[in-house]
């Protein structure tokens, strides 16, 4: 019997195959994309966790609001130092000539004291809502935090008509109560100027300095030794101070030019200077230069003359130069043909030792009259040239021997300047000190001291006004000089007349 084998024969399907790598596909992908979602999560943790942004910056807004507060203050507080500096103008009031009353013995006729006539109007400076002081020197007001003083200390601002040193003193202490009343905040100088034995401008400071306690010691201490007696006056009682040079060149003058001739066979240098009146025109203006280049804001002038720029001449031209001094010499040489002697140095010479005894003698007279001053309290003379007073007590005084060679010089034809010109020469001083420093240009006031008996009118008060004027609207004041001396004298014969008839 044969065996049989049971060998099945199995039918391959291919589906369940497709399925089976199907499926292990998705599960192997599925593993792969849950292993790199948890690295990532892992490495890089969400942004939200970066909290530390938003404190950083709760941190830094307050300092930026905090500078920005106090870069608003300090704006402010500059705002107001500009106001403080840039100080509007006043405004000129057209108003009649009047006349100042001032306290007994401070003015006024019958008085020892100072008058005062106003020609320039009032200021009105109410409607000014600035806190800086009203300044006030002789009824001249100003507002500044920078105050410049200028005070004529020459000879003559002492003299008999003028009342003496006693009337001086009036103006000084004037000039010493408005430095007093200054605040510390504001700066101030004051300059002394002698137009009589020299060209002086001396500042009691190098430049304005603060309002403080010390500067004004110092200033009482300077101002207290100019013209402080008889014997001591102008440009030798400055002590202390410095001499002031000019920062800028001054307007041209024919002073400062100068032509070689020869007289009695020596060369000599001669400036157009014959006319010292020009001289004094020039350092007058000169003193004006010297208040601007300083940068005041509040100028006053107190001088016994201000001369108008139509009287201040203008250089001459080399060729007028070169022909003046060919007419001077043509006028020399025919003097010589007519014999006529020309003044040398040795007739000068002789002739300062041949009047010294009379000076003397007349310096020993002033003596002996003061004294007899002091005695009665009557102001003391001051004595500006001794042969002067020689010739006034009548002695023989003996005139210098020959002719001066001024004497034969022709006079040239000088052009002269007008206001327009004449402030055009400091322009440039003007926009260097204040333009560029962005400060108000100064208001400058002159006061003049005049002597009682000195004719002062509106046409003559316009040469001075109109200057002022020019000048930051500025004023002009008039202060007539105290009592003459002559009334006193007149005062004592009165009273030993009336002593004489009742002991009769």
């Amino acid at each position: 019997m044969r065996l049989r084998h049971f060998n099945p024969h199995h039918q391959k399907n291919s589906l369940f195959f497709k399925v089976l790598v199907a499926v292990g596909a998705v599960m192997a992908i599925s593993l792969i994309l849950a292993g790199g979602i948890m690295v990532t999560k892992a490495i890089l943790p969400s942004e939200t966790e970066f909290e530390g942004a938003k404190t950083v910056q709760k941190e830094i807004e307050p300092q930026k609001q905090k500078r920005k507060v106090i870069t608003k203050n300090v704006q402010k507080r500059s705002s107001s130092l500009v106001k403080r500096i840039n100080v509007v103008q006043p405004q000129q009031i057209n108003t009649p000539q009047v006349t100042i009353s001032l306290p007994t013995g401070m003015g006024g006729e019958g008085t020892d004291g100072i008058g005062l006539s106003d020609f320039s109007g009032l200021t009105n400076l109410a409607n000014l809502k600035i806190d800086l002081p009203e300044m006030d020197i002789f009824g001249a007001k100003a507002k500044s935090d920078r105050v410049f003083i200028v005070l004529e200390a020459s000879p003559f601002m002492m003299s008999e008509d003028m009342g003496a040193f006693e009337s001086y003193n009036i103006v000084k202490d004037e000039i010493k109560k408005l430095v007093k009343m200054l605040p510390p905040a504001c700066v101030f100088n004051v300059m002394a100027t002698d137009h009589w034995f020299s060209e002086a401008r001396n500042m009691c400071f190098p430049t304005l300095v603060p309002a403080t306690a010390a500067n004004k010691e110092t200033f009482d201490r300077w101002i207290t030794a100019i013209n402080k007696n008889y014997g001591n006056f102008g440009y030798h009682s400055f002590v202390g101070g410095t001499q002031y040079q000019l920062k800028f060149p001054h307007p041209p003058n024919p002073t400062d030019q100068h032509n070689k001739i020869t007289v009695n066979g020596e060369e000599q240098n001669f400036r157009f200077n014959w006319d010292t009146t020009q001289a004094v025109i020039r350092d007058r203006y000169k003193v004006y230069q010297a208040a601007i280049e300083q940068g005041a804001g509040a100028v006053w002038i107190l001088t016994s003359k201000w001369h108008g720029p139509h009287e201040y001449f203008m250089p001459l031209t080399e060729d007028q130069i070169r022909r003046n001094t060919e007419d001077w010499e043509r006028a020399l040489k025919k003097a010589e043909r007519e014999g006529k002697h020309v003044r040398t140095k040795e007739d000068w010479d002789n002739w300062q030792k041949a009047i010294k005894p009379y000076c003397d003698k007349a310096k020993e007279w002033l003596e002996k009259e003061n004294a007899r001053r002091r005695s009665k309290g009557i102001p003391q003379r001051v004595c500006l040239d001794y042969r002067v007073l020689a010739l006034e007590l009548k002695m023989k005084v003996p005139d210098c021997e020959g002719i001066p060679a001024d004497h034969f010089r022709p006079l040239p034809k000088f052009k002269t300047y007008n206001t327009q010109s004449l402030l055009a020469c400091y322009e440039p001083i003007l926009k260097k000190t204040y333009d560029e420093r962005k400060l108000p240009r100064p208001t400058v006031n002159i006061i003049l001291l005049l002597t009682r008996k000195e004719e002062w009118n509106t046409k003559k008060n316009a040469v001075p006004k109109s200057w002022a004027f020019r000048n930051g609207k500025g004023t002009v004041r008039i202060l007539r000089g105290g009592k003459p001396i002559s009334e006193y004298e007149k005062e004592e014969k009165e009273m030993a007349s009336k002593m004489a008839k009742a002991e009769k």
